[in-house]
Parts: C-alpha cells; structure tokens; sequence
C-alpha cells in the first residue's frame, strides 16, 4: 500500500509537466525516480517551457490566427495561400477570444 501512495504522489507532481512529456512518462519511470528529482524535473522543464516560449516569435491564438509579439499584429490564413490582418475587435468576437485575453493579461503582468 506504501509503495501505491508514493507513486500516487508522483502522479499528482507530474500533472504540472508539460502535456508533450506527461503523456509520455509511464509508471515505471516513476519509480526509478524520487518525490526530489521529481520535483527538480519539473521545475527545470517550466523553465525550459517558459524559455521556449519567451523565444516564440508568434504566438498561437487559435487554428488560423497567430498574433507576431514584437508588432502586436495578429494574421489570420483563410487557406494556404491567403493571409489578411486581422483586428483587435475581431479576434475578441471569435472563438481565440479568451485566448487572446488570457494572453493580455499575461503581458500586462509582465510589465
């Protein structure tokens, strides 16, 4: 019983990895590790996550929109070939629209 409440506990600190490197950790990989490197592992892949992202020139708001930080322009591909502007207002009446919040809320903490 011991040894399943260590693992559950293991279960429950990799919730914050990455999605990309939860679903591939099984639970015997777990084992071989303790709560300590665990804890390490994730701490240094947020970090690692976090870089990434700051390094993104874009930055996804839905399928068909990517906002370009350094600009603030958000494009929008209709198919392969078109791409048009896209506006504040429109991205806020469309489905990336929490997206869209999230990240300004994201960046006036920043500042």
């Amino acid at each position: 019983m011991r040894k399943e409440l260590l693992l559950q506990k293991k279960r429950n600190m990799t919730e914050n990895l990455p999605w990309y490197f939860k679903n591939t950790i099984s639970d015997e990989t777990l084992k071989q590790f303790s709560l300590q490197q665990i804890y390490l592992l994730c701490e240094a892949l947020q970090k690692a996550e976090d870089y990434r992202e700051k390094c993104n020139p874009f930055y996804v708001l839905s399928a068909c929109e990517v906002l370009q930080k350094t600009s603030g322009k958000i494009a929008y591909f209709e198919n392969q070939e078109t791409i048009r502007e896209e506006t504040e207002e429109e991205v806020l009446s469309g489905a990336a629209s929490g997206i869209y919040k999230n990240y300004i809320n994201t960046k006036k903490k920043q500042l």
